[in-house]
């Protein structure tokens, strides 16, 4: 059901990101079940060379993104939004977040 209500709002903002030079990391924050992750990965073409990485803070949803797109090339991992769990020194081109704002605690929206 996610894939389904989700897909058109994922492939919207990709289009709206104007993705198809983009090369280099894109982190994709509360990825959910990870519809955007995969599309993102899915939508380079074999000139530009892409690193998706999901993030999301619950267990259960990044296991069903790893058995739904395993055989992208998608790092998924665990952690939280307010406090990503990345080196200083390690960035991305990109950073896209679909439908998790709305589960963000209040203050952290602003």
């Amino acid at each position: 059901m996610v894939p389904t209500f989700f897909e058109p709002f994922a492939r919207d903002l990709i289009q709206l990101s104007n993705l198809e030079q983009t090369s280099g990391s894109i982190l994709d924050v509360a990825c959910g079940t990870g519809i955007l992750s995969y599309l993102v990965a899915d939508s380079h073409n074999i000139i530009v060379r892409r690193v998706v990485v999901g993030i999301h803070v619950n267990p259960s949803m990044l296991r069903m993104a790893r058995h739904s797109y395993s055989r992208k090339s998608i790092e998924w991992i665990e952690g939280s939004a307010i406090s990503l769990p990345f080196p200083d020194d390690e960035s991305f081109i990109l950073v896209m977040c679909q439908q998790g704002l709305q589960f963000f605690p209040v203050g952290f929206r602003h």
